[in-house]
């Protein structure tokens, strides 16, 4: 008879244990979960960085697009710098088009009277400034290029419409230049 009670008893898992165990898979699962986020970030930073290193070609593209002359007065005894500088381009998130605009005076910047079609204000995502490298002006016989500081940042409107203030900006440098006749 003894025999047959302790057969009865069934081993098994005491209500603390479980209780415990589920508080131990629920901070496990939390914690995953707050690191998603964070990653998340990373990976659209990521794709951000990719994009804008990819814009240089297209920038260089719509300097041709606007030309040597929108920039610069050649004239006889020299060179002469239009008052147009700094310059702002816009690119879209996705980096598939970059549309110029003139910061003086807000219009957009045009070659042969025919403007360009403008990026929508909320398909604005990357602000780049052009500035004309102080002293890089050249002309020979000629000859002549102009080269620029760019710098790209981002995001300069987050998708839901809002600007993102400066400071708040990711960017990078680099230079490129212009020239009479070929592009560059």
């Amino acid at each position: 008879m003894s025999n047959r009670s302790n057969n009865s008893q069934q081993s098994g898992f005491s209500l603390v244990e479980v209780i415990l165990a589920i508080g131990v898979f629920a901070l496990t699962i939390v914690a995953v979960i707050g690191l998603l986020g964070p990653i998340a970030q990373q990976v659209r930073d990521l794709q951000d960085t990719k994009v804008a290193n990819s814009l240089p070609a297209p920038i260089r593209e719509e300097l041709n697009r606007i030309g040597f002359e929108y920039f610069v007065d050649v004239k006889s005894d020299g060179t002469a710098l239009k008052g147009v500088f700094p310059t702002v381009l816009f690119g879209t998130m996705d980096g598939s088009r970059v549309i110029g605009y003139t910061a003086l005076d807000g219009t957009v910047i045009t070659r042969d009277g025919n403007s360009p079609p403008g990026i929508p204000e909320d398909e604005r995502y990357f602000l780049i400034e052009l500035t004309a490298a102080t002293g890089n002006l050249n002309y020979n016989d000629g000859d002549a290029h102009v080269a620029f500081q760019v710098d790209i940042s981002w995001p300069y409107r987050l998708p839901d419409g809002s600007t993102v203030q400066p400071e708040d900006r990711k960017n990078f440098e680099y230079f490129t230049a212009i020239v009479v006749g070929e592009p560059f």
